[in-house]
């Protein structure tokens, strides 16, 4: 099991790393295109993110999920 501070640190380092992936249509991370609708870690550690793209027939979408 994790603590608080824990939880947090890992889901402010996924935002900091969703922050590095780029839609390739569009010069903006996906992060900042509001395309993350939740982060959260479990009480394991495992991260859990629901997102969404920017169509739903994205070509993108394997090199982004």
């Amino acid at each position: 099991m994790i603590t608080q501070e824990q939880r947090l640190n890992i889901e402010e380092r996924a935002v900091e790393l969703l922050k590095t992936v780029y839609d390739p249509e569009i010069p903006v991370d996906v992060y900042s295109l509001g395309l993350i609708y939740r982060i959260e870690a479990d009480d394991d550690g495992v991260l859990h993110i629901d997102m969404t793209l920017t169509a739903p027939n994205c070509p993108a979408a394997d090199f982004i999920v």
